[in-house]
């Protein structure tokens, strides 16, 4: 029984770092999202608006969605603990 209890901990402290290291990554992701929504056509004023939002609408796709899945998955991991 004490065997099975060390390894359970041992393998939630492995999750936990796991998953910190996600949210870590998660971060970066972000950050650099930022970056591209704030660099090039988007901030240019003789984009044409209809360009602008294709391109918003690609990061969004590429991006955000993910961003957003994961954070779901984030927030389940978080309800166990």
């Amino acid at each position: 029984m004490k065997v099975a209890e060390v390894e359970i901990k041992d393998k939630k402290t492995q999750m936990q770092q796991n998953l910190e290291n996600e949210i870590e990554d998660l971060k970066r992701k972000i950050n650099n999202t930022i970056t591209q929504v704030n660099y090039g056509k988007l901030i240019q004023e003789e984009t044409p608006p209809a360009e602008a939002l294709e391109k918003l609408q690609e990061v969004k796709t590429k991006n955000i969605d993910n961003y957003l899945k994961k954070d779901k998955t984030y927030m389940q991991y978080k309800k166990t603990d």
